[in-house]
């Protein structure tokens, strides 16, 4: 009942402040704004005369802030220069707030820049020093071993908020490709595919997928949030008249390649190539069943032998 009856306690914080949006998970508590909402030319004494309301409503409520532990990030596109007038400095009650590039969120390390290197960067140092010891350990330890501490210490981090950052994983790829490599015994440059479908593994693009689709099956069910209800629409919502593609999911046009890497416009074009022998399963199969089923699909397009003729790899004694 602990962390519930906080969440009620301190759930009314957002009356604190017209201008910060707030985002709650138990005492982590995090405000958002745009630069744009402070019309003042002295930007920093604005913003903090908003964070000094919220200090009193945390002094009122006998609830006390680590200071220290609070920063604050100035998100920004990668190739705009910030002036000088466009950083606040931002202060509670006379002690200075630190600015960072990046900082945890819930699990996810997010940056200025707003792309996910950082995560991913994040997540294979991690990843690196895990298949160093896996490396020493192969030859002591057998390969359903290996694979259990592949898919609790590995599979783990891969899997956690996929549906976020997965658009951004060449490094990742590769370590994955080294870690089934190091499970199976075999050469540096082994075939991956072959070990992956011999492990009932997946490929760190069709994790992926599978993870888009089984989202798409809660939204089909209305099992998500309210805030997914309008992420995906037919092309029969957008026009009344009968095309090829009415049915299909209208895929919405996004100006960069930034904004394309979300689920918004990445499942879309992802349901609409997928076979309607799998769409067909969203209705016939439970949430489970489904997954099994994508899973196996995938895992039976792998190949089990090269078919490159006069393969270096192959031929290489």
């Amino acid at each position: 009942m602990g962390p519930l009856l906080f969440i009620i306690y301190m759930n009314d914080i957002h009356v604190s402040s017209d201008i910060f949006e707030f985002i709650l998970f138990a005492d982590d508590t995090n405000l958002s704004s745009t630069l744009r909402t402070f019309a003042s030319n002295n930007l920093s004494n604005d913003i903090n005369y908003e964070l000094n309301k919220i200090s009193d409503w945390l002094i009122v409520n006998k609830l006390s802030l680590n200071i220290k532990k609070t920063k604050f990030m100035v998100f920004h596109h990668r190739q705009k220069v910030l002036t000088e007038n466009m950083i606040p400095e931002l202060a509670i009650n006379n002690t200075i707030i630190e600015r960072v590039k990046e900082f945890d969120f819930l699990g996810l390390t997010l940056n200025e820049n707003m792309d996910w290197s950082s995560h991913c960067h994040k997540i294979a140092n991690k990843i690196s020093r895990i298949l160093g010891v896996m490396n020493r350990l192969k030859h002591y330890l057998p390969t359903s071993v290996l694979t259990t501490i592949y898919n609790s210490l590995i599979l783990s981090h891969l899997q956690y908020c996929l549906t976020v950052w997965g658009y951004e994983h060449n490094r990742l790829t590769k370590l994955q490709k080294r870690a089934i490599r190091i499970i199976s015994c075999n050469k540096y440059n082994a075939h991956s595919e072959p070990i992956l479908k011999n492990l009932k593994l997946l490929k760190l693009e069709d994790l992926l997928k599978v993870r888009c689709l089984k989202l798409y099956y809660k939204f089909h069910h209305g099992t998500l949030p309210v805030y997914f209800s309008t992420f995906f629409i037919t092309n029969s919502t957008i026009h009344n008249y009968p095309t090829r593609d009415c049915n299909k999911l209208h895929v919405f046009k996004t100006k960069t390649q930034h904004a394309s890497r979300c689920i918004r416009h990445y499942i879309p074009n992802l349901v609409n190539s997928t076979p309607d022998t799998i769409l067909s399963k969203i209705n016939s199969h439970s949430f489970e069943g489904f997954g099994k089923y994508i899973k196996h699909y995938f895992l039976q397009n792998y190949s089990s032998d090269c078919v490159k003729q006069n393969c270096y790899v192959c031929n290489k004694k």
